[in-house]
């Protein structure tokens, strides 16, 4: 009998697979975009299963790759998974940077709503870290988006 801990194995490894062909495709393309993506879903696919020093990995290479595209989106969404990984790894600390980055690219291409989407992790680590002038500051910001 198959257990769903047994299915949701085969599934991650057939997961991986496709991702792998995937990548193989795009690098032969030399298409940033697509490697940019691909990695970056990695990222979330070794961060979901709690495999965080790879997810780690693929969050870089990801980042490598989507600065060199001019997809503001897709640069932002990056540096939020990047934060997310540092968090789950319990280094919010280290996140920071990736998320002033995030919203730095936010703002600068008028993306209201990825800026938006990056506010409340900001506030909560500021606010783990008894800095009520930066949370206020990113509170007033996202009133200012709204």
């Amino acid at each position: 009998m198959l257990t769903v801990r047994s299915a949701l194995f085969i599934v991650a490894v057939r997961c991986r697979i496709y991702y792998e062909k995937a990548l193989d495709s795009a690098e032969k393309l030399g298409n940033d975009e697509w490697l940019a993506n691909i990695y970056n879903n990695l990222a979330v696919f070794y961060a979901n299963n709690k495999r965080l020093d790879e997810a780690l990995t693929y969050i870089r290479k990801a980042i490598f790759y989507v600065e060199q595209t001019d997809n503001a989106s897709d640069i932002v969404f990056a540096y939020q998974v990047e934060c997310s990984i540092y968090m789950l790894r319990k280094e919010s600390e280290r996140g920071i940077p990736s998320l002033r980055k995030a919203i730095a690219v936010a703002s600068e291409h008028n993306l209201p709503r990825a800026e938006l989407r990056c506010l409340p992790n900001i506030m909560a680590m500021y606010s783990n870290r008894q800095e009520k002038d930066s949370v206020m500051y990113y509170m007033r910001r996202g009133d200012e988006l709204l």
